[in-house]
């Protein structure tokens, strides 16, 4: 996409970059989300720029937080000499990784894609009727999940979460894909999953004014390898707004 700008009487063009941020955790996901990066990639006013764990785990300290991992990425694109605006996508915990960067260079980002994201602070359990016993054991699974989360990751947890929930991508063009919900809140949750799955929702829009949700029929977590060409349709749609 040529982003036209008012310039001192004339049009002037820029290139967008689209930053893929912190893609999954597995590599065989993020070459999935690489691949149909590539599809996108046959656009040839595009460029596509993609980062994984790697780029963690070059930092000169083992533990870190997703902000440093924020600013090491934008280093990295100014070494290589990419300049905004960014589209940034990130997958499962990557959704983590994509909104701090987008919050800390708000005004170098054109929009957000996050696919199947890791969402810790949206805890749907909480605001709905719910026993409390059961609501206490998703909650206690959650903070399963971040201590794994902070051990494989070398991450400072406790301050990666404080700059989460700092971070803000109100305003910005949000684009959001998840599987179908349906299938998350079965067994025990299975009488509230319409309160819960509504509750999410809200949650959601919480997150930016200006969303939209796609459900990935048929797909497991791994949306960009299942359905790709979600992906980068999404994609396109903030590139070609």
């Amino acid at each position: 996409m040529r982003s036209r700008r008012r310039g001192a009487g004339s049009w002037r063009s820029s290139i967008p970059s689209v930053s893929a941020t912190a893609l999954a955790p597995t590599s065989y996901a993020t070459k999935s989300l690489v691949a149909a990066g590539l599809q996108f990639r046959r656009r040839p006013d595009h460029r596509v720029i993609a980062s994984g764990r790697s780029a963690a785990h070059a930092l000169s300290v083992h533990s870190h937080t997703i902000e440093d991992t924020a600013r090491h990425l934008r280093a990295t694109l100014a070494a290589a000499g990419e300049e905004p605006p960014f589209i940034v996508v990130g997958h499962s915990l990557g959704g983590v990784y994509a909104r701090v960067f987008a919050s800390s260079f708000r005004p170098e980002v054109s929009g957000v894609v996050l696919v199947d994201p890791y969402l810790p602070d949206i805890r749907p359990v909480e605001h709905v009727a719910l026993d409390p016993a059961l609501r206490e054991e998703w909650l206690s699974g959650l903070r399963a999940t971040n201590d794994r989360v902070a051990a494989v990751e070398d991450l400072d947890w406790a301050a990666s979460y404080d700059q989460l929930s700092r971070a803000s991508v109100e305003g910005l063009p949000l684009e959001l894909l998840f599987v179908d919900q349906r299938f998350r809140w079965e067994g025990r949750f299975e009488p509230a999953k319409g309160d819960l799955i509504a509750a999410w929702r809200r949650l959601l829009g919480g997150l930016s004014a200006e969303y939209r949700l796609t459900i990935a029929e048929d797909s497991t977590h791994l949306i960009q390898y299942d359905r790709p060409v979600l992906v980068v349709d999404a994609i396109l749609r903030l590139a070609n707004r």
